[in-house]
This record gives structure tokens, C-alpha cells and sequence, in this order.
């Protein structure tokens, strides 16, 4: 089955799920970075979810995000913490469960821990953060128009794309992490099932964009 043939099988079930669905295929490869602007310059609503592929979202998850970004003009950014342990920052939970199939009783275990995770967290307050890692964060449409989406002049095909746009927000709005959001990242095989299948070009992506940010930025990864 080709992709075209797979969104075509699904697009009834998740415009029924979701409401409004647009499938747009890029002319050419526009890389990581190039293929989110693309989408945000189509969105219309105030707030943005930028999300890989490889997300489970929990019930009401996506609402809570979007619910922290707006409790102040001053927040930019809201992310989630995940059980992926190649998060490297204050949003990793190492008590995450993963997923060992695409059962329904996989994905029920992230439904009762994100549940847990709520509850535990309940009264806990956001907290700010430097880094926010690109598997998921929200972010307000007029923070993105004011000072640009990622940087696909610099950057392409993956890694600290994030890291550079989370910096420029950082410069002007707080950036936030959420405690009591728990969202999933990755599948069966680990995160980002689509960008490993190339590992060399993947290793020699990273290299080139560690000495690209450095020489932007005058550090490394941000901090």
C-alpha cells in the first residue's frame, strides 16, 4: 500500500475523529525544519502543536497543553513529559511505559499512566525551562509569525532545528515545561522509526548541525 493509498483509507476516520484534516504532500523534500513551516503557514487557528510522528497523545492531553500556554502572555511555549529516554532534559520520565505492541492494551497502559501522572502532579506549578525538546510542544501562531519558524536556511533534514527555534522564543517568552502532561513518544522500534532508516546519513546530519548551531549561536545546545 502506498502512502497516498494509506491517508486515503484513513482520511474519512480521522476527519470523523478530528474535524478538519489536511493532507498536503511537499513538491520536494523540504526537510525537518522546511516541512513544519510549511504546515504552520497553512494553519489558521492561534495555537500550534509541533509534533513528530511517533506520538501517542493521551485523552485531553492536547487540550491541557494548549490550556498552559495560555495562561499567560508571557509563556511562548508549554512541552510534555515523555518516557523516551532519548529526551534528554527535565521532560524525561523513566517510569514511562513503552510499548511492546500496537495493542489496544499498550495504548490503554499510557492512558492510565498519564492519568497517574495528572493525579500525582495536581497543584504542581509549570516550570521554566531553558530547553524544550521538538517531539511535542505547543506554541502560540503570533509568537511564530513574529519571529520566525525553524530555521530551514541553516539547518536540514533533523536535529536542533528545536533546539534553535525553542532559543529564539526563550530570547523574547518564557518556555515551559509541564509536569502533569504526560504525552508518548516512539513505538515499537524506538523514536523516529522513519529517521533511522538511514544511519550514516543521520550521524553526519548531527554532526553538521552541532557545528552549524555552534558558530549561530556561539555555544552548544543552548545551554
Amino acid at each position: 500500500m502506498t502512502k497516498k493509498e494509506l491517508i486515503q483509507r484513513y482520511m474519512p476516520l480521522l476527519k470523523s475523529r478530528f474535524g478538519r484534516v489536511i493532507f498536503s504532500r511537499n513538491p520536494v523534500n523540504l526537510g525537518f525544519g522546511g516541512s513544519y513551516n510549511r504546515a504552520i503557514s497553512m494553519a489558521t487557528g492561534k495555537n500550534l502543536i509541533i509534533t513528530n510522528d511517533d506520538i501517542y497523545f493521551p485523552k485531553k492531553s492536547i487540550d491541557a497543553l494548549v490550556s498552559a500556554l495560555t495562561k499567560s502572555n508571557k509563556i511562548g511555549a508549554v512541552g510534555p513529559i515523555t518516557g523516551s529516554r532519548s529526551v534528554c532534559t527535565y521532560q524525561y520520565c523513566k517510569q514511562g511505559p513503552p510499548i511492546k505492541s500496537y495493542s489496544r492494551e499498550d495504548f490503554q497502559h499510557i492512558e492510565d499512566f498519564a492519568g497517574k501522572i495528572k493525579k500525582l502532579m495536581k497543584g504542581t506549578s509549570l516550570k521554566k525551562t531553558d530547553i524544550l525538546t521538538g517531539f511535542c510542544f505547543a506554541v502560540k501562531k503570533k509568537i511564530i509569525d513574529e519571529i520566525g519558524g525553524f530555521d530551514d536556511k541553516v539547518f536540514f533534514y533533523g536535529y536542533l532545528e528545536d533546539t534553535d527555534l525553542i532559543k529564539r522564543i526563550r530570547q523574547h517568552y518564557d518556555v515551559i515545561i509541564a509536569p502533569g502532561i504526560y504525552i508518548h513518544h516512539g513505538g515499537i522500534e524506538g523514536i523516529s522509526a522513519s529517521f533511522g532508516q538511514h544511519k550514516f546519513k543521520q550521524l553526519k546530519s548531527y554532526v553538521i548541525n552541532c557545528y552549524k548551531y555552534a558558530r549561530k549561536w556561539r555555544d552548544f545546545l543552548g545551554l
